[in-house]
């Protein structure tokens, strides 16, 4: 087995215990210091892990979108925008619906 995908396993594992989240708060920190706009999305249909690592990818291939943030267990994902830059929401949406889960902006 590759070491990338290993990694991506122990992502996954980590997630579905809750015990990547420390990191993601971290994480959500230095993107918020880093980032300008902040878009929430309540994004349902995700039951595991991988199911939120697979939104967080979707999310963060779309233009401008500087980092993003999932909290399985509430189902929001916070998406950091670059500084100066801005996103369409109904980008961020199609992205998620994309990868088979529903998500609308939380206002």
């Amino acid at each position: 087995m590759n070491r990338q995908r290993l990694m991506g396993l122990l992502i996954i594992t980590l997630m579905s215990l809750g015990l990547y989240q420390c990191s993601e708060k971290e994480n959500a920190t230095n993107l918020a210091k880093e980032s300008g706009e902040v878009i929430q999305l309540k994004i349902s249909g995700m039951s595991c892990g991988g199911c939120a690592l697979s939104a967080k990818s979707a999310l963060s291939k779309v233009k401008n979108v500087h980092g993003v943030v999932i909290d399985l267990k509430s189902g929001i994902g916070k998406v950091y925008i670059k500084k100066g830059e801005s996103v369409d929401t109904k980008d961020l949406v199609k992205a998620v619906e994309k990868v088979g889960y529903k998500a609308q902006v939380n206002s």
